[in-house]
């Protein structure tokens, strides 16, 4: 099905970091196939983003929030008004990504291709390491409500490939999805949510398809700060927390608070043996506010 202009939105998010967002806009513009929209969304940048987006991309709509909102409710705001101006699939792009200029060409071939899917997504390169793969999807255990994501996972590299979790950096997923499934649960600040939207999609049986011949490239934990700073153990603790509590049914509960246990306790180790203390006094106090004080 041939897809109009307006009917075909990126939605990318923008916090203090004007030069990532740019960058990934500019690789927007030089895709091959053009036939979409794009739109910014501004979470409260104190940096002077807006202005600076606003300069360099006169003719893209850009939305300023007056706060923060966290990843599930930026996002989703974006998404409100996609669909609001008539859009049947929306592309979830974190703004620290660099896209082939045949992504969209390749994944809309899967669009076309796959109809009984509704979600998508590429494969994610390190933008350090072009060719060393970042995340080519997972798969949910049912009974944990883990992901497993490895690079090991075969890949069928010239057809699709079905999974169970997608990481949320890139994400397509056509409108009958959302009214599906809901989108992002903004109680879900930062981390968790892709996990949590995953879930529900594979609880709702919608297939899942990855597509190898669809590239980007990310410059990994530019929001948070980077890998294991004090900002991402306090959030991927706290919503770990609310995403077990919300989902986990009571003949589960049991060896899911055993295996978080042993979780937290393996990292407990990892960040002392790397002198992280700060990051491990954020870590436990994440775990304590979503398991007990939520």
């Amino acid at each position: 099905m041939k897809l109009q202009r307006n009917e075909i939105w990126v939605i990318t998010l923008n916090w203090n970091n004007s030069i990532d967002t740019i960058d990934c806009v500019n690789s927007l513009q030089n895709q091959t196939f053009k036939n979409f929209s794009i739109l910014i969304v501004d979470n409260g940048s104190t940096d002077n983003s807006p202005a600076i987006l606003k300069n360099k991309f006169p003719d893209i709509p850009i939305i300023e929030n007056k706060k923060n909102f966290g990843f599930a409710k930026g996002f989703n705001i974006g998404i409100n008004y996609a669909d609001s101006n008539n859009a049947k699939l929306f592309l979830i792009l974190n703004n620290d990504t660099v896209l082939d200029p045949l992504f969209f060409e390749k994944i809309l071939k899967g669009y076309e291709d796959y109809p009984d899917a509704g979600v998508f997504a590429p494969i994610i390169y390190f933008q350090k390491y072009p060719e060393k793969i970042w995340s080519h999807g997972g798969y949910i255990n049912p009974i944990l409500l883990e992901k497993r994501t490895t690079t090991n996972f075969s890949i069928d590299s010239s057809g699709s490939n079905e999974r169970t979790f997608f990481t949320g950096c890139c994400l397509l997923v056509k409108k009958e999805t959302f009214e599906t499934v809901g989108k992002f649960d903004e109680k879900f600040f930062l981390y968790y949510e892709d996990m949590d939207f995953s879930l529900r999609v594979y609880q709702k049986k919608i297939k899942m398809l990855l597509l190898p011949e669809a590239k980007i490239w990310h410059k990994v934990s530019k929001s948070s700060g980077g890998e294991n700073n004090p900002i991402e153990k306090y959030y991927m603790a706290l919503n770990s927390a609310k995403y077990f509590k919300k989902h986990m049914r009571p003949i589960q509960a049991t060896v899911i608070i055993i295996y978080r246990l042993g979780s937290a306790i393996l990292w407990t180790f990892r960040l002392l043996f790397r002198f992280q203390f700060t990051s491990l006094f954020s870590y436990w106090k994440g775990l304590i506010h979503g398991w007990v004080l939520e």
